[in-house]
């Protein structure tokens, strides 16, 4: 997220996601929602014990104005593409784009698109 906006301000930008980013903020009652996730456990709570995962997806803090550059689809978000052509991307509508670069930012998780099983094993963090 942070990647992508201030990419933004210097080129064009689409945000491939899974869901629309949802943003938190980072103080409640004045204090920092580390400091509450800490005192009741949540940020080590073994959630695999009881079958579960952690809450998905994980919000986003808006430290810079990020909501509202997002807002101003600047970065635009764009439901994940589905594949790649030969100079760019699909997207999740069927268009067509053509792109410099494909940036794997943290979180991404590639088993959304199955042909890249074996790329995501090897290069994960990685940029294309």
């Amino acid at each position: 997220m942070q990647i992508a906006v201030e990419l933004a301000d210097h080129s064009n930008v689409s945000l491939a996601v899974q869901q629309p980013v949802q943003f938190t903020p980072q103080r409640v009652l004045g204090l920092d929602l580390h400091y509450w996730l800490k005192i009741t456990g949540v940020d080590k709570f073994p959630f695999y014990r009881i079958g579960k995962e952690p809450p998905s997806p994980i919000p986003v803090f808006d430290l810079g104005g990020y909501r509202k550059k997002i807002d101003n689809c600047n970065p635009d978000q764009r439901k994940m593409f589905s594949g790649f052509y030969s100079e760019g991307v699909v997207w999740a509508n069927g268009e067509r784009e053509s792109i410099d670069v494909v940036i794997f930012a943290t979180g991404g998780r590639c088993q959304y698109i199955s042909s890249w099983t074996l790329l995501c094993r090897t290069l994960l963090p990685a940029v294309f």
